[in-house]
């Protein structure tokens, strides 16, 4: 049976799309992408720094967004230094998520030992990467900084402890399903968050959601989140998260690279009102099932860098 003009030019611009998503990702499948990552990753369980500048296009670009950018040199001579000094340093890295040329780190532990110290501490961050073929061209990290020198004994924690106590006096709103996929549920958690609206926030949250905020470094339930969330709109009542960029994982996951900010008006972490702005770059990473609901929410930002920006120095620990 012979084929019409219009399923001619449907099948030729799928065709077309194919290519282009091979082209996108240097020609790789998907799994051969995900063992280029592990592969990458394992470099530093390894301590093999030669074989780490390997996995790295010459341009490559470290883009931190705690610290300045580096090039490859800088980048290799900076983890080069961390292995030096941290000899027993472990790399842990939790999911992997790939989507073309783009990939998302999560949940990503650097155990490391202090030689001064003799003191085991942690770096918990979330890696976007941007993949040229085989090998990494951008990798911008969102991590806390906060987390290492809370771990180390330098400096009090800067959030209420345990996260858990953090409860609403009323309960928090049912789920309400919004049957929208990955990227637009994101996209409309990220309205609701800029709304300041409680209720309707807490009916994205599905009934059993999980949510990790850098700085509270723990999982919490959705009441404990809502609570948080109060607590942040009470001292930053302009606060909002501008996406960047975002991106559509797969498998019901979605993630933006966003711009917080903010004006501190309320108190926050014990601080009185300052008055002063903040702001910062951020990542929120998603996860909603086929109701457009959220399982599992997790907002990466550097606390230490909003209390530096507010103008309060983190509480030392005598050493």
């Amino acid at each position: 049976m012979r084929k019409s003009k219009k399923h001619v030019r449907v099948g030729a611009v799928l065709v077309v799309l194919l290519l282009l998503a091979a082209a996108s990702a240097g020609g790789q499948t998907k799994d051969q992408v995900i063992q280029d990552l592990r592969a990458h990753a394992d470099t530093l369980t390894r301590h093999d720094i030669d074989a780490f500048a390997a996995t790295l296009t010459d341009d490559f670009v470290s883009d931190n967004v705690s610290a300045k950018p580096r090039n490859k040199s800088e980048m290799v001579a900076a983890i080069g230094a961390m292995l030096k000094n941290s000899p027993t340093l472990q790399n842990f890295q939790g999911g992997l998520l790939v989507s073309g040329s783009f990939a998302v780190f999560d949940e990503c532990t650097f155990v490391m030992m202090n030689p001064k110290t003799n003191r085991q501490y942690r770096i918990f961050h979330m890696d976007i990467v941007e993949l040229r073929g085989s090998k990494v061209k951008v990798m911008t990290t969102f991590g806390d900084a906060a987390a290492g020198n809370v771990a180390l004994g330098i400096i009090e924690p800067p959030v209420p402890a345990p996260p858990n106590r953090l409860t609403r006096v009323f309960p928090t709103t049912a789920p309400e399903p919004t049957w929208l996929p990955a990227a637009a549920a994101l996209s409309q958690a990220l309205s609701r968050f800029n709304s300041h609206d409680l209720v309707s926030m807490a009916k994205m949250l599905g009934e059993d959601a999980r949510v990790m905020i850098s700085p509270l470094l723990d999982e919490v339930g959705r009441d404990a989140y809502i609570a948080w969330q109060e607590v942040m709109f009470a001292a930053f009542p302009d606060l909002t998260l501008t996406p960047i960029r975002s991106f559509d994982m797969g498998d019901g996951w979605a993630v933006s690279e966003v711009t917080m900010t903010g004006t501190q008006k309320g108190p926050y972490l014990g601080h009185a009102p300052s008055g002063k702005p903040i702001k910062l770059r951020a990542a929120y990473l998603g996860r909603y099932d086929s109701k457009g609901l959220a399982t599992i929410i997790k907002l990466y930002f550097d606390s230490l860098n909003i209390l530096t920006q507010l103008g309060y120095q983190p509480v030392t620990i005598p050493q």
